[in-house]
């Protein structure tokens, strides 16, 4: 079966998983089987009793199957059937063997006797795809099959190929209908009967799909329940509903979504309006976070252009914008509704919506006025004298008069400013001269400059605007103070305690602040650039918009930690734990973390370039489409389970990563160096990975499906069970891999 899409996104009630499966159909025609999976349970005390199991499914099947069994080879059937996988287990004080198993579902009914050498129950399982009673059902694997469709299926396979289940085992015709009674015999060590029940509901399944020539739609699909599955001894059953899609691609990426849900047979069936409008409801929160990402990211790319350039970006976005509403199915006013209900986009909403009511008038506004100025400032040909130009010009009016310059600032007030900042200062000094805490005082725009008030308490206090440039403050106590707009550069902060406190905007650039402690602190456009902050723990601290860059901060603390849109050019965050940190959209070119540990950190349309990341943990990250990883180093990095779909990652150093399980779909890794890499289950499709290097790397049931190796080095490697499905292999080097059950065209004498 293929892995699920990484732009897929699915819907579906908990505990209930997805499966799918590409078909060619014939030249240039594909479809996409999608199979949902709804456990029940099975129960001792009678069918009525059974409820729905708690936890894993997948955990729970992988139980009973093993790590490499398959619950489902993914295939649409044309009737019915059902599957078991256990032991015999003889009831309680019995001891003569044989011992009959026993299943029945609906109007089937199989036993089978069981030695007790063999207790496994091998009659209830899947038949193998080369079983006599399967491969009679098999097309001819001939020239044409090889040439033209190779490695689909024959386009003569009989559908009767893809039943799993012995003939007995198949419901004349027809497929499950829900409700039908089940009992299990002597298949659970303590249970001698289980009961149970198949699913009575009514599914309704719906994909949303952009053809290639033609707007996105919502469309209702056809369900079979075509598989049900007993595991007895997890007193688990699973029915396996089933969809047939026609896609324009061979991997289905014209898919957008899938939404799943089940009805109450004995209700009215809903409207697929109504449907359609939960999936806008439940897609809409995502693209609209992903659309204010992008605003954000942007925001810092276009400070730097001229107003040409800067129109033509403008014009750009609002194109891909509008794109991006057409793929979701949605428009604008839509958009900004979900947008508004949302918590994480509310405030961006709110500012779009009070200055040009909808994103597609922020984006026509903005372009003229980026109009307006650049006619303002083009150069102007000089006028041609007239009558009028050379008469004595009437005195200046009163609406035409230049503008008187600005007043300078009242001196009573500067006056007044400078009175409040002594008199706090004075105030602080006298405390600190008599032993006292300055906890929760209000020392709003305080002058306390170059002081020395090491381990003073100023827990709560109020610090807005103060100016502690320079101040000694090592061990001192800072907890929930308000420093919004503080000045602390060159400030000694080492060993103090800030924590929960409010640094937004605060400046301390220089300042050192080793050891010190600012977990679950506010530092939102912060200025910490130059500071030392080795050792510091930063768990849960907000550092949005922050400046980091050059800063030396090895060793740090800082799980949970939110550095969006964050400046870390230059930083040296070596060997700090760093686990589910939040990196969407910084700037981390030059980022020194070696040695770090960044597992499930998010790396979402960030620019690590250049940046190096030897040794470091980034198991289960997620990097996307828009982030930036050119140069970068990350030689012996474990990247298990990472999801890095879409990144950029031209000539990377990967040489010897650990990365089972992997997804690099649609990567750019040309150039690239993987070479000695622990690559297994890893997925490259539809990647590039042009001269790309990777020779002696294990690569055990990786998927390249339609990826570009062209050039690309993979010698002395472990290629066993691979997949190079539509690969395009031109002047690609295999020499000495082994390619054992490999999924290949060269080892089956096809053209690269």
């Amino acid at each position: 079966m293929n892995p699920r899409l990484p732009s897929l996104q699915v819907f579906l009630p908990p505990r209930i998983e997805l499966l799918q499966r590409s078909l060619k159909l014939g030249d240039d025609r594909y479809a996409m089987a999608l199979g949902v999976i709804q456990p029940f349970a099975l129960h001792p005390s009678g069918p009525e009793a059974a409820g729905v199991p708690e936890g894993n499914l997948w955990d729970a099947v992988g139980q009973v199957l093993g790590k490499n069994g398959e619950i489902d080879e993914g295939w649409p059937k044309v009737r019915g059937e059902w599957l078991a996988f256990g032991q015999c287990h003889p009831p309680a004080g019995y001891t003569e063997w044989p011992v009959s198993a026993r299943i029945t579902a609906g109007p089937l009914d199989k036993q089978l006797a069981i030695a007790q050498d063999q207790p496994v129950v091998q009659g209830f399982a899947p038949l193998a795809p080369d079983d006599p009673e399967r491969q009679q059902h098999q097309g001819r694997h001939d020239d044409a099959w090889l040439a033209k469709r190779w490695p689909h299926h024959p386009v003569d396979t009989d559908p009767a190929f893809f039943q799993l289940a012995p003939p007995d085992q198949r419901l004349d015709d027809g497929y499950w209908q829900g409700g039908e009674t089940i009992l299990v015999r002597n298949m659970h060590p303590q249970y001698p009967d289980l009961h149970g029940r198949a699913p009575a509901q009514r599914p309704r399944f719906f994909v949303h799909q952009t053809p290639p020539d033609g707007p996105p739609d919502f469309v209702e699909l056809q369900v079979h329940a075509d598989t049900l599955w007993l595991l007895p001894e997890a007193q688990l059953g699973l029915m396996i509903y089933r969809s047939l899609v026609p896609v324009h691609t061979p991997d289905g990426r014209d898919l957008n979504a899938f939404l799943g849900t089940f009805e109450d047979p004995a209700s009215p069936e809903q409207s697929p309006e109504h449907y359609l409008q939960q999936y806008l409801a439940l897609a809409a929160p995502n693209l609209a976070t992903q659309q204010q990402a992008l605003f954000a990211q942007r925001q810092q790319e276009y400070a730097q252009l001229s107003g040409p350039e800067l129109l033509e970006k403008i014009t750009e976005q609002k194109t891909l914008f509008k794109d991006m509403l057409k793929q979701h199915g949605t428009d604008d006013e839509t958009l900004m509704q979900q947008m508004l209900a949302t918590p994480q986009t509310r405030q961006f909403a709110q500012a779009i919506a009070q200055r040009s009511g909808t994103l597609s008038g922020f984006f026509t506004e903005i372009e003229s006025l980026l109009r307006e100025i650049e006619s303002i400032d083009a150069p102007q040909a000089a006028p041609s004298p007239t009558l009028e130009s050379v008469q004595p010009q009437p005195m200046v009016t009163a609406s035409q008069a230049p503008e008187a310059p600005p007043s300078p600032p009242r001196q009573d007030l500067m006056l007044q400013d400078q009175a409040l900042a002594t008199r706090h200062r004075l105030a602080v000094q006298r405390r600190q001269a008599q032993g006292q805490s300055c906890a929760g005082m209000d020392l709003s725009q305080a002058n306390l400059a170059g002081l020395d008030l090491a381990g003073m308490d100023f827990t709560g206090a109020v610090l807005a605007g103060a100016n502690l440039a320079g101040a000694q403050l090592p061990g001192a106590m800072l907890n929930q103070a308000i420093l919004q707009g503080a000045r602390l550069d060159a400030a000694n902060l080492a060993g103090s305690q800030i924590i929960q406190a409010t640094l937004d905007r605060a400046t301390l650039t220089g300042a050192t602040l080793k050891g010190a402690i600012l977990d679950d602190s506010n530092c939102y456009g912060a200025n910490f650039a130059g500071a030392d902050l080795t050792g510091v723990s930063l768990n849960r601290t907000t550092l949005t918009q922050a400046w980091l860059q050059q800063v030396q901060a090895p060793q740090i603390q800082a799980d949970d930690a939110n550095f969006s849109h964050a400046n870390l050019e230059g930083c040296n965050l070596s060997r700090s734990r760093l686990q589910q940190a939040n990196f969407t959209g910084a700037r981390l070119a030059r980022i020194q973390l070696d040695d770090a540990d960044c597992s499930r950190a998010n790396f979402t349309l960030a620019d690590l370039s250049q940046a190096s990341l030897q040794r470091c943990t980034l198991s289960d990250s997620q990097s996307t489409a828009g982030s930036q990883w050119q140069g970068a180093n990350l030689q012996q990095a474990v990247l298990n389970g990472a999801s890095w779909v879409g990144a950029a990652l031209e000539g990377v150093q990967m040489d010897g990563i650990l990365a089972q399980g992997a997804d690099f779909s649609d990567t750019q890794l040309t150039h690239a160096r993987l070479a000695q890499a622990d690559l297994r289950q890893a997925r490259f499709d539809r990647a590039s990975l042009c001269h790309a290097v990777l020779n002696r790397s294990n690569l055990m049931e990786a998927s390249f499906n339609y990826a570009d190796l062209r050039h690309c080095q993979i010698q002395d490697a472990n290629l066993y069970a691979a997949s190079f499905i539509d690969t395009e292999l031109t002047h690609a080097a295999l020499k000495g891999s082994q390619i054992d059950a490999t999924i290949l065209p060269v080892r089956l004498g096809a053209p690269t």
